[in-house]
């Protein structure tokens, strides 16, 4: 009876976006598959999984009603677990997220946990909404610092240290649009969301949010992270060069040029001069690449590519 029931919610909910209806493979119910988009429900109603292909990859998220009113959303990309959202029947107004960040290394491979309570408000918090305005001026030249790897791939003797020396150079200006992108977010926390916000039963609200990311195509990474909204600003565009230099042999050199966007104007005032760099949009406002981990890791690889490796120091 309850299954019938959610089912009807989940389709009509669904409906909002686009015509789709709930089935079941998994548990022998009606099967339904929209476009490469499925979802089901088991017979008591309590479960819910939805699955779909983007860009290759595969996701399904798994929602759980528990018998005292708990609600949990999990995500899954590729079958690994990524993502968990949960809302607890006695605390509605807070959603526990919970990050699988698979690491490798040495001794093998290991799940590192995040965790995070976030109280939700209306309307939902941006977790981009910065409001610092120092911007990263680099001149011609300029050296940054070291940056040390520990080579991680070898089990015989000691841990190999490799240091990187890198130093930047800031080229002319040009106006340029920049689109920034206001807010991160997971499949299983949208779903949350949506809980919280529609007093929808949880596999209604776990359907539609999967059914969102399919029909926008959001998925960015494989992080099983999507963005929702973005903002176009007026902004000063210079292209940066970043050359490193391996300090125990010299002639191992190398280059990469990242475009860096100061914004200059736009609909929200707290945007002024603010920082964003091209290929390093997900980390939103950054006046500087440097000591961050997306930038080490953009060293490491195109000085050294070691398979298994981590930052044993910056200077």
């Amino acid at each position: 009876m309850k299954r019938n029931m959610v089912r009807k919610i989940i389709s009509v909910v669904l409906c909002v976006a686009m015509m789709a209806a709930l089935g079941s493979t998994a548990f022998a119910a009606d099967a339904a598959s929209i476009g490469g988009f499925e979802s089901s429900v088991s017979d008591d109603g309590r479960i819910g999984i939805s699955s779909f292909i983007l860009d290759g990859n595969a996701y399904t998220l798994r929602t759980e009603e528990m018998d005292n009113g708990d609600i949990v959303f999990y995500e899954y990309l590729n079958d690994q677990l990524m993502h968990r959202a949960m809302l607890y029947n006695d605390q509605r107004d807070r959603l526990h997220k919970t990050s699988y960040v698979v690491v490798e290394n040495s001794r093998g491979r290991t799940i590192e946990i995040i965790e995070t309570v976030e109280i939700l408000e209306m309307p939902p918090v941006e977790i981009f909404e910065y409001h610092n305005t120092q911007s990263f001026q680099a001149t011609a030249g300029v050296i940054m610092g070291v940056v040390r790897f520990r080579n991680l791939s070898t089990s015989i003797g000691p841990i190999p240290i490799h240091g990187v020396r890198v130093s930047s150079s800031v080229g002319g200006t040009t106006l340029s649009q920049y689109i920034i992108r206001d807010r991160w977010t997971t499949i299983a926390e949208l779903a949350g969301r949506f809980l919280w916000a529609f007093s929808i039963p949880g596999i209604a609200a776990g359907a539609a949010a999967a059914w969102i990311v399919f029909i926008a195509g959001t998925a960015v990474d494989v992080g099983g992270r999507i963005f929702l909204g973005h903002t176009e600003v007026q902004s000063r565009r210079n292209p940066v060069t970043f050359t490193m230099e391996n300090v125990d042999i010299l002639s191992h050199r190398n280059s990469f040029i990242v475009d860096r966007f100061i914004v200059s104007c736009g609909v929200r005032p707290h945007l002024q001069n603010q920082t964003y760099w091209g290929g390093f949009d997900h980390m939103g406002h950054t006046p500087t690449l440097w000591r961050t981990w997306d930038f080490a890791r953009e060293v490491q690889f195109r000085m050294f590519s070691f398979p298994v490796w981590d930052i044993h120091s910056w200077t």
